[in-house]
């Protein structure tokens, strides 16, 4: 017997029960202590998995898998102890108890904090949810550059503590991860920089006053990851979707190339990918000709384009070239951007594809 396409029947030994408390039911996905997997036998395969050529880990009928234990719920039983399992929720199979983990899947030990302390009392620490050992890696999670004994920084609540062969591990994926530590060094992961922060209150590099309210940070590049920004160079980007962390007494971030709002360079800003520098203007409120309400004046506003970005990146990492150019006048919504104060002068950041008018 075969399953529809990208799906199997799964054969365990015991039945999912829901567990009730005071007559209401508890999703088990939000409760740690009972957050767990199921290991089962594929009872009956997949009639194809799609794309075909992605899938490198096969599934045969007979084999030991893991999968997630929201599997074995009423609306996928279709026979007493078998369930319908999609292919994305099986996370590894079993040989010979070794774990094989499928498609871009790696399983990691969980690391404990040291201790702390903190005014004469000591805090035990805790769990980490920030890093953790890589245990056992897929194929494709090889293939993307992890090694087994690294320590990875992963992002927020990525780790699911599951359950496999009486061992605690955390199932991850590829996308999880920000940063390693292998060796004693710390490198990036495919499209993320690292960045030693070099931020003093008040001041960019030499340039003078540059806030963007307090998350606009200062750093300079140690490692760049496949950006093709050079080693060296100084940028500054947002704090808040930056993973930072404090290494040998010095703090560094992880970033995305689409974190950095300009680089620094001779003294002079330069913006990446798709944004630029805008001169606002405050004269009047007339747009190429054309007059717009002052109840619109307050969302719309005009003004110079002094510095241009490369372009942006389509799905495939390629380049799409700008369309704005440097001295071109636009207008823009206000709500699209962000402003920095360099050297006593109000400057606006946006992408190209937030502008409104383009004259």
């Amino acid at each position: 017997m075969l399953v529809s396409k990208n799906n199997f029947l799964v054969e365990v030994d015991s039945q999912f029960v829901q567990t009730i408390a005071e007559g209401f039911f508890i999703d088990t996905d939000f409760n740690p202590k009972l957050l767990s997997t199921k290991i089962g036998k594929i009872h009956a395969e997949s009639i194809g998995v799609l794309p075909p050529n992605k899938y490198e880990t096969k599934l045969n009928l007979g084999d030991t898998v893991v999968f997630g234990h929201n599997v074995c719920q009423k609306k996928n039983k279709v026979a007493e102890n078998i369930f319908r399992c999609p292919y994305h929720a099986i996370f590894a199979r079993i040989d010979d108890l070794e774990i094989i983990p499928l498609e871009d899947i790696f399983f990691c030990d969980p690391i404990k904090e040291e201790d702390k302390n903190i005014g004469g009392f000591i805090v035990k620490g805790s769990v980490s949810n920030k890093k953790a050992k890589v245990y056992m890696l897929s194929k494709a999670a090889y293939k993307a550059g992890l090694e087994i004994g690294d320590i990875i920084y992963f992002t927020k609540d990525a780790d699911y503590a599951i359950d496999i062969l009486d061992k605690r591990l955390f199932m991850m994926r590829i996308r999880n991860v920000i940063g390693i530590e292998r060796n004693g060094e710390l490198k990036t992961f495919r499209n993320k920089l690292l960045v030693k922060n070099l931020t003093k209150l008040g001041t960019i590099g030499e340039i003078k006053k540059i806030y963007f309210q307090t998350s606009l940070q200062i750093g300079e590049v140690i490692e760049s990851g496949n950006t093709g920004i050079e080693k060296g160079t100084i940028l500054t980007y947002y704090n808040g979707p930056a993973s930072i962390i404090n290494w040998n007494g010095q703090d560094y971030a992880f970033i995305d190339e689409r974190n950095i709002k300009y680089i620094i360079e001779n003294n002079m800003a330069k913006t990446v990918l798709d944004r630029i520098i805008i001169k606002q203007d405050l004269s009047d409120n007339k747009f190429a000709g054309l007059e717009i309400p002052d109840s619109e004046r307050k969302k719309i506003s005009k003004g110079t384009v002094m510095i241009v970005g490369p372009g942006g990146r389509d799905n495939e990492g390629r380049l799409i070239p700008m369309t704005v150019k440097v001295g071109d006048k636009v207008a823009y919504n206000e709500h699209a951007t962000a402003t920095v104060d360099i050297d006593g002068e109000d400057y606006i950041i946006i992408r190209e594809g937030e502008l409104e008018i383009i004259y």
